[in-house]
């Protein structure tokens, strides 16, 4: 049986994306993969995850989770607009703090509920299956920018 919970898929995710912002922070790094992959995350977040955790208990954590996650849209639009590198590293510098705030909350409250849901899925991989094989649809939106 595979051991593996979601939340180390996901972790792992935040992690890889934290480096990413450091070396782009250092003058090093690619902002086109830091984009990708941030999107796909919270896409993979919103879309697949989230749904599976939804209750009163995390209603509140989860509507500040998406609320970050709008704020984390926006700067990635800025990063899009902008080509000026000192304007780029200022608005990684703002992610890279977002993230920092935001990575612990949902490590921390949001992560263990869908390693509980994973524990009792009746299919046992399916959900690691969906983290591992998910790809960010064209046109894809967070919900927090969906609604303005």
């Amino acid at each position: 049986m595979n051991d593996i919970q979601p939340s180390a898929l996901l972790e792992e995710q935040h992690q890889q994306l934290d480096r990413n912002m450091e070396q782009l922070l250092a003058g090093q790094g690619d902002l086109e993969l830091l984009q990708t992959d941030l999107r796909r995350h919270l896409y993979i977040e919103e879309a697949l995850l989230f749904p599976l955790v939804n209750s009163r208990r995390l209603a509140m954590p989860l509507g500040i989770m998406r609320a970050e996650h709008g704020q984390m849209w926006d700067l990635l639009a800025v990063l899009d607009e902008t080509t000026d590198t000192a304007a780029r590293r200022r608005v990684c510098q703002q992610l890279f703090e977002l993230f920092a705030q935001h990575n612990p909350k949902e490590e921390d409250v949001i992560y263990p509920a869908i390693d509980d849901y994973h524990a009792n899925d009746h299919q046992p991989g399916s959900l690691l299956d969906d983290i591992n094989e998910a790809e960010l649809p064209d046109g894809w939106v967070c919900e927090a920018r969906r609604r303005s």
